[in-house]
């Protein structure tokens, strides 16, 4: 949407790198892909299992902000999980899960926890990971809710966080192009203009989603919450 913007969604090299801890080598592929003598500023969008590897790219980056998006914990675990199965991402690790997935669930196998435990476990493990770094340079990070996309995006994260210039026919272009599904391929039934499922997802969440959430996500997500709203407090968004 914005021409001289260069932007680079879920790519694999620097999550590959990120992965080893490696901030050296990071910065330099990442400083490489971002070499352009047409654009002026250099965007990374990485999926959610990146999140425990914000250190590292911090590490690397220290001058530069970042942010964390994070939605209502039923919400998000009824994206992850309807229709799924057994094969959702949030339950990838639940053969090896981490000491930090068991902290969370207070057990010392996962064996016996179920899928809709698991997948809250995970979620909450990814969103302190996310908070913890937060909390560490409140001014280079932020926690921004889902419910602030698409319409505060522009002047919220990208003018007054990340200091990118904006104009108005960029701002125009910005929100037409959020209205379309982003995963909506041409020729699928998912392509065209993006409706929210919000509630959708909130009707159709079973009792033991609603209660998995409750007990290890909501705690977490109340946290991203409030330093969201701190945030805005003291730097009020502007509406466009």
């Amino acid at each position: 949407a914005q021409p001289h913007h260069l932007v680079f969604s879920e790519s694999s090299p620097p999550a590959t790198i990120a992965a080893r801890g490696d901030a050296k080598t990071l910065r330099t592929v990442m400083l490489l892909m971002c070499r352009s003598s047409f654009h002026t500023r250099c965007f990374f969008k990485f999926q959610s299992i990146n999140t425990p590897r914000i250190k590292v790219f911090r590490e690397a980056f220290p001058e530069v902000p970042w942010a964390f998006v994070f939605r209502e914990p039923v919400q998000v675990m009824m994206s992850h999980m309807r229709g799924s199965g057994s094969g959702a991402v949030c339950l990838r690790s639940k053969g090896h899960p981490t000491p930090e997935h068991l902290r969370i669930l207070g057990v010392s196998s996962a064996r016996s926890v179920s899928n809709e435990e698991f997948c809250a476990a995970h979620l909450a493990y990814l969103s302190q990971a996310a908070y913890g770094e937060y909390m560490k340079d409140t001014e280079k990070g932020l926690m921004l809710p889902y419910t602030d996309l698409p319409h505060l995006v522009p002047q919220k994260l990208l003018a007054a966080h990340f200091k990118a210039p904006l104009d108005d026919e960029g701002v125009e272009r910005m929100l037409a192009v959020s209205t379309m599904y982003s995963k909506g391929r041409r020729g699928t039934n998912k392509a065209g203009v993006f409706s929210s499922d919000n509630q959708k997802k909130e009707s159709a969440a079973s009792d033991k989603v609603k209660k998995a959430a409750r007990r290890y996500l909501s705690p977490i997500y109340d946290k991203c919450m409030a330093a969201s709203k701190e945030h805005d407090r003291v730097d009020p968004p502007l509406l466009v």
